[in-house]
């Protein structure tokens, strides 16, 4: 990113008299993805390519090979066998669920900053992917594999403005608490732009797909109609429940966080979940995110 001109898809979403080179300056100080996992998110993308070439591109960077077992092993992603080379997770995970857990890996190793805050808003980007997922099993969607990584980029600007601007991004925790407001609500308050168009930047920086970095820009955009239009809009709105979901049941939140509820209800319909049981579906759907992020939690430390 070097233009110091705003694109015309973004204009809306800086607050009047904001300086677009701010951002720019901003997303250009973020270390780059990791080579080693940025190369093998490319080969994953490839349909030709060959399992072994991929295992010796991730065994360059020892630590972030032993993370993505690490992560391949987790109850979300295992297939009830223990998965101990590279080659046996491309196998038995498949391409692109191991697409997420490359991502997973590559964020982990990303991170700088090491607060309590940073943890936290990991952790609910770690649980919004995995609510993602259970989500669109439930939904039995196609495209559930791809849900994980997506969940989990939606936080991705969140992360990027800690790593950038840490001490400035306390001070949307103290909005959030003293108006009852949420994150992105907060954010556009202070600084005049929100994660979401951070995210999706950062990801357009590190070659996620386009649709990738669409569905991180629109993920906390207010929902409207009854129904999605598209896929990307199907995708976006199951990102943006995954992510409510993930903070009903309290992962990666404080106590004085708003209240959620119409909001879930109103995405779940909008989903395809059906109105007579949304009660009992969204508490089964809190519940096994709560459970599932506990039980695997410490793969992502």
């Amino acid at each position: 990113m070097t233009s110091s001109t705003i694109p015309s898809e973004y204009k809306d979403r800086l607050s009047p008299g904001k300086d677009w080179r701010q951002i720019v300056t901003l997303v250009d100080g973020l270390p780059p993805m990791p080579h080693v996992a940025s190369k093998a998110l490319l080969l994953i993308d490839r349909p030709e390519t060959d399992i072994n070439d991929l295992e010796k591109v991730m065994l360059g960077d020892t630590a972030l090979a032993a993370l993505v077992l690490k992560i391949a092993n987790s109850a979300l992603f295992s297939r009830q066998r223990q998965i101990t080379t590279l080659s046996q997770a491309v196998t038995l995970v498949g391409l692109k669920t191991l697409k997420g857990v490359v991502a997973a890996a590559a964020l982990k190793k990303f991170q700088r900053n090491t607060s309590e805050v940073n943890k936290m808003i990991w952790y609910n980007s770690v649980g919004t992917g995995i609510s993602a997922v259970i989500i669109a099993s439930k939904l039995k969607k196609s495209y559930r594999d791809e849900l994980f990584l997506l969940g989990l980029l939606s936080s991705l600007g969140q992360l990027s403005l800690l790593d950038q601007v840490p001490q400035e991004y306390d001070k949307v925790f103290d909005l959030i608490e003293e108006k009852k407001i949420d994150y992105a609500t907060a954010e556009f308050e202070l600084f005049g732009y929100t994660h979401a168009l951070v995210g999706a930047l950062v990801a357009k920086k590190w070659n996620f797909s386009e649709e990738s970095c669409q569905v991180i820009l629109h993920c906390k955009d207010p929902i409207s109609g009854i129904k999605p239009q598209t896929g990307a809009d199907e995708k976006t709105a199951i990102v943006q429940l995954a992510h409510l979901i993930a903070v009903k049941a309290g992962i990666g939140v404080f106590g004085s966080y708003p209240d959620v509820t119409e909001r879930i209800n109103k995405i779940a319909i909008y989903v395809g979940f059906l109105p007579e049981v949304l009660e009992e579906t969204l508490e089964e759907l809190i519940k096994t995110c709560k459970e599932k992020f506990e039980s695997e939690r410490s793969a992502y430390e």
